[in-house]
């Protein structure tokens, strides 16, 4: 929307696997499970696919596919805001406009059901933005 709230997503990401299977499986699906970030997406649908390729594996570390999908995540952020500013010019929403917007909240489900009950993400978020002089740094 030209406020910047997402109404849904559709993404397909890649994972190199290397030559063997390895741990390919489980880091695609953790970071098909955490791709949402910090976001509530209405309508979402993710889809992965692992490529057997002919270099050594080398896919688990740490993060299992979280830091990888929710850099993918925020850089979608980033693309939803400078599209709208294309749009809309002066007027559109900031990238942390839309960040802030699309933030999950109290009583909203995961992509995959799961209840969340508490959040403290959006009063978090204000109060880093009133508090913690982000434009001066």
């Amino acid at each position: 929307k030209d406020d910047g709230s997402i109404e849904g997503v559709d993404v397909t990401m890649y994972n190199n696997g290397g030559s063997t299977i390895c741990c390919s499986n489980v880091v695609m699906d953790r970071g098909l499970a955490h791709f949402h970030n910090a976001y509530h997406f209405p309508n979402i649908r993710a889809v992965g696919k692992i490529a057997w390729t002919n270099l050594a594996s080398n896919t688990a570390f740490r993060g299992f596919g979280v830091p990888q999908s929710a850099l993918i995540c925020e850089d979608m952020m980033t693309r939803v805001a400078a599209m709208l500013e294309r749009k809309l010019g002066p007027t559109a929403p900031s990238v942390d406009d839309v960040r802030r917007i699309n933030l999950s909240k109290e009583d909203q489900r995961t992509p995959y059901g799961q209840l969340i009950p508490q959040c403290h993400l959006p009063r978090l978020w204000d109060e880093i933005n009133e508090t913690g002089d982000i434009e001066g740094r």
